[in-house]
């Protein structure tokens, strides 16, 4: 023990400027003039220790590097490639608990009601899971259900994530999961978020398909149930149970110089501006967020 803590006051002291070590170091230690680690055979470690190993570099204020060494891609593992690839997209501060959240999708989540301690996960999605869990706890509870709101858009444009954005396919669909349940506008900035910070600048494609999916998410926040886009006209359906009165709605579009016409009892007319897919797409949300105003 005594030798130990020998060998560690003078790395601190700079007597050696390079430490071999096992994974002793893996956390506790704050040794800022630490700027560079190299982590053989990277593809054995767990994603947790990966994480802990690379932060005991760049402590300090100069610029730290920190090395995988691991055989060609080829001959690793699946999985431990899923666990280099996150903790290399993950760099930001404050980026544990995403790294923590990638951990358990990759190797899965236990039963959260009971003692098993593996799952598969990855067999629904993570934010499938969750959903499900949440409803099983209501139950359990005795809570009235959650209310799952369908909306039916019709809106004469499609998005997509292209293979060339985002190449693996359980990748693709974890980003779809986590768009398709985004429930509001703030969740769904902090997926976007997360998917420029993961792959990059969206395309044209993915751009519709983020478009898409805040146009819904504020259709169900008003309880709007069917959103058809015919030329410039754009018809809203809402529900019997939006908290969007008709005659409220009235009042404000006067109010706020908006031209609207029922077409029926629930059934609302607007005229849409713009010409290609993205002004519509903006005049459409700028409709919706009035409305959403006029709660």
């Amino acid at each position: 023990e005594k030798a130990l803590e020998q060998v560690m006051l003078d790395f601190v002291d700079h007597k050696f400027d390079i430490l071999l070590c096992t994974t002793i170091i893996e956390s506790g230690l704050d040794i800022p003039s630490a700027n560079t680690i190299l982590i053989n055979r990277a593809d054995h470690f767990g994603l947790s220790q990966l994480y802990q190993l690379r932060g005991r570099v760049g402590r300090d204020r100069t610029q730290a590097y920190c090395y995988f060494i691991a055989p060609q891609i080829s001959r690793i593992k699946p999985v431990a490639r899923k666990r280099l690839k996150a903790v290399e997209e993950l760099t930001e501060l404050g980026s544990g608990f995403k790294l923590a959240a990638r951990d358990m999708e990759i190797r899965g989540v236990g039963n959260l009601l009971g003692a098993e301690q593996s799952g598969q996960i990855d067999a629904v999605g993570f934010e499938e899971y969750r959903r499900m869990v949440e409803d099983t706890i209501r139950e359990l509870k005795g809570d009235p259900p959650r209310e799952d709101f369908d909306v039916n858009l019709s809106l004469g444009f499609f998005g997509r994530i292209p293979v060339e954005y985002v190449p693996g396919v359980n990748q693709r669909m974890e980003v779809y999961g986590k768009i398709n349940g985004a429930q509001d506008l703030e969740s769904l900035a902090l997926v976007e978020a997360e998917i420029r910070d993961r792959f990059g600048p969206p395309p044209e494609e993915t751009r519709k398909l983020l478009l898409f999916a805040r146009i819904k998410a504020l259709c169900s926040s008003l309880k709007i149930e069917k959103v058809d886009l015919a030329r410039d006209r754009l018809y809203l359906s809402f529900s019997p149970s939006t908290p969007l009165a008709p005659g409220a709605l009235v009042t404000a579009a006067y109010e706020g110089g908006k031209s609207i016409r029922f077409i029926s009892e629930n059934t609302v007319e607007f005229k849409v501006t713009g010409d290609g897919w993205r002004q519509r797409a903006d005049s459409i949300l700028e409709f919706l967020h009035f409305l959403k105003q006029s709660v």
